[in-house]
């Protein structure tokens, strides 16, 4: 996704993302711990490719996955504190397959 660019610009962020600027905002008030992009000196956002990666993590977590706000959060927040044996961050994506773990487990029951 990297054009060697240090910033991008909200517009920018929606086309590579696919995903409104007035979402993008919208996401940025309700996940301000997880993504927080600098302003210029004009009071423009500006998102690092953290911030990308970290909204198309939201993309899947809510649309792909079908995740409601208030459970990313969670997610989200247990992946902060959660660390492994050595004091590390415990990745997103591990959370997400222990998600897509419990998923498949709820359909099961669900069957029975």
């Amino acid at each position: 996704m990297s054009e060697n660019k240090v910033y991008y610009r909200i517009g920018e962020v929606s086309r590579k993302t696919g995903i409104a600027s007035h979402t993008i905002r919208y996401w940025e008030n309700e996940f301000s711990f997880f993504l927080k992009p600098v302003r210029n000196s004009r009071g423009q956002r500006l998102y690092t490719e953290k911030e990308l990666e970290n909204i198309i993590r939201l993309k899947e977590l809510l649309y792909r996955h079908g995740y409601r706000i208030a459970a990313v959060k969670k997610v989200l927040r247990r992946k902060e504190s959660k660390k492994d044996k050595n004091g590390t961050p415990v990745p997103v994506k591990e959370l997400l397959t222990g998600l897509k773990r419990l998923d498949r487990l709820l359909t099961q029951i669900k069957k029975i």
